[in-house]
C-alpha cells in the first residue's frame, strides 16, 4: 500500500494527508479505510488523481477506467470518467508507515475521550470512602426504601466507613488471608447496606471480593467458591441460616474444605484510637470478580481491577456532568472539602451485580451523592414511584426498560 504524499498539492491538502497518515499509523484506520479516505482527499483537490494499492497497477487501473467510460457512453450518462495523463505512483515507492502501532492489552481500560482524566486526587474507592467519612461525617450516604415506600435503613458516610473498616480489621487480624486472596460475599438483594459494607471492607483489607447472588443454584455457588479458591465467605445472619438449611436438606453438596462463614452484621463498628493514623492500605490489582452466565448457561468470571473501576467512574462522571442543568458543575462532589450541592439517585436495579453495582453502589461512593435503593416490586403500586421521586428530590433514575414500562402502565 502506498502511503506517500504527492507533491504539488495545496497546503490544505498536504495537511489533511499528513493527518490521515498519522491516524493510520496510530491504528485508528484500517488499510481499506485509509485508501478510501486518501482517494477522497485527492479527488477533492485533484479530481483526476489515482491511487494504486498493492493489488493494482496503472495497467489494471487503465482497463478499469476504460470499462467505466464504455459503460457511461452506452448508458447515456453525461459524466464520463477519464484516465489522468499524469504518471501513476510506482509500487517501489509504496512503503509502510514508519511508526508501528502498539496494541492495547485486553483488560486495560480504554480512554474514549482525551479530556477524561482522574478528576480526584485518589486512585482507589477505598481511599475516597475514607476521606468522605471525615468530610461528610453525618450526612446520609444511602437510604433503603421498602416496597411500601417506607425508609427501612439509613446510613451516614461516617458509619458506612467505620463498619467497613471493622470488616477489614477482622479480615486482616483473624482470617489468616493474604493480599489478593478471594472472599465471597453472599447477601440478599434488600441487604444493600450490609453488602456495601462487606464490599468496601474487602477493598480496605486488600482482598478480592467475589459477589454471589442467591438466584444461583447451591451447586453453582460451591463451584464459584472452588474456582476462586475462597476460604472465607461474608454474609448476613438471615442468609447464613438459609444456606445451612439448603445444605442440610441435601447430602450430595458440601462446602469447600476450610471455608469459614462470617456474619458481618455481628461485627459492630470500628473505634479508632485518638491521634492514630488509619491502617495502611495495601490495594491489589483486582477489586472484585463477578460471575455471569453465558448464553449456554456456563458460569464465567469477569475480573475487574481498581484501575478499571476508576476509569469507569471518571467516564460516567464526565457523561453525567454534561447535563446542561448542572451549569458546568461536576456530578462528583469534592473529596477533601465540604460542598452542599448534591444529586439524589434512585436505584431499583440489583446493587450487587452488573449495572446496579457499577452505576449504583460504586458510583455513589465515588461521586459522594445520596443513593436511594428500592426493590422493583415497589413499581406494582401505582403512583408510589412518582411519590418517592418527589419526596426525596431525585435527580437521577437508574432502572431498566421493563420498570419504566410498568410505570407507564400505572398511568
Amino acid at each position: 500500500m502506498d502511503s506517500s504524499i504527492p507533491t504539488g498539492l495545496p497546503p490544505r491538502a498536504l495537511e489533511e494527508l499528513q493527518e490521515l497518515n498519522n491516524e493510520f499509523s496510530d491504528g485508528y484506520l484500517t488499510e481499506k479505510g485509509y485508501i478510501k479516505k486518501k482517494k477522497a482527499i485527492l479527488s477533492k483537490y485533484e479530481p483526476n488523481a489515482q491511487i494504486f494499492t498493492e493489488h493494482s497497477t496503472p495497467e489494471t487501473s487503465s482497463r478499469t477506467h476504460s470499462h467505466n467510460r464504455a459503460y457511461s457512453e452506452t448508458s447515456g450518462l453525461t459524466r464520463i470518467s477519464t484516465v489522468s495523463s499524469k504518471p501513476g505512483l510506482s509500487r517501489q515507492e509504496s512503503t509502510p508507515p514508519s511508526t508501528t502501532t502498539e496494541l492495547q492489552k485486553p483488560l486495560d481500560p480504554r480512554v474514549i475521550n482525551s479530556e477524561i482524566t482522574n478528576v480526584g486526587s485518589f486512585d482507589t474507592l477505598a481511599t475516597i470512602l475514607r476521606h468522605r467519612s471525615s468530610t461528610y461525617q453525618r450526612e446520609i450516604a444511602l437510604v433503603i426504601v421498602d416496597s411500601k415506600g417506607k425508609e427501612s435503613v439509613t446510613v451516614t458516610w461516617e458509619k458506612l466507613y467505620l463498619k467497613a473498616e471493622k470488616v477489614a480489621q477482622q479480615i486482616r487480624d483473624k482470617s489468616g488471608l493474604y493480599k489478593n486472596d478471594r472472599v465471597c460475599l453472599i447477601y440478599q438483594n434488600v441487604e444493600v447496606v450490609d453488602f456495601t459494607i462487606a464490599l468496601f471492607g474487602c477493598f480496605l483489607a486488600g482482598v478480592v471480593a467475589v459477589p454471589i447472588t442467591l438466584d444461583l443454584k447451591l451447586s453453582e455457588i460451591v463451584q464459584i467458591m472452588n474456582q476462586t479458591q475462597s476460604h472465607l465467605c461474608l454474609t448476613s445472619k438471615q442468609v447464613a441460616e438459609y444456606l445451612d438449611k439448603k445444605v442440610n436438606a441435601t447430602s450430595k453438596i458440601k462446602w469447600p474444605k476450610g471455608l469459614e462463614f462470617w456474619k458481618t452484621t455481628d461485627f459492630g463498628t470500628y473505634h479508632p484510637q485518638k491521634k492514630q493514623d488509619p491502617p495502611i492500605l495495601q490495594v491489589p490489582d483486582l477489586a472484585y470478580i463477578e460471575y455471569v452466565k453465558s448464553p449456554d448457561g456456563e458460569l464465567r468470571g469477569v475480573a475487574i481491577s481498581h484501575k478499571t473501576i476508576m476509569q469507569q467512574m471518571n467516564s460516567l462522571t464526565k457523561i453525567l456532568s454534561s447535563n446542561p442543568n448542572y451549569n458546568g458543575k461536576s456530578f462528583k462532589r469534592s473529596d477533601l472539602s465540604f460542598t452542599r450541592n448534591k444529586n439524589v439517585m434512585l436505584n431499583i436495579l440489583d446493587a450487587r451485580k452488573s449495572v446496579g453495582l457499577i452505576v449504583g453502589t460504586l458510583l455513589n461512593v465515588f461521586s459522594g451523592n445520596l443513593m436511594i435503593w428500592t426493590p422493583s416490586s415497589l413499581l406494582d403500586v401505582a403512583g408510589l414511584y412518582a411519590n418517592i421521586i418527589t419526596r426525596f428530590g431525585v435527580t437521577v433514575l437508574l432502572n431498566d426498560y421493563l420498570s419504566l414500562k410498568q410505570v407507564v402502565y400505572n398511568y
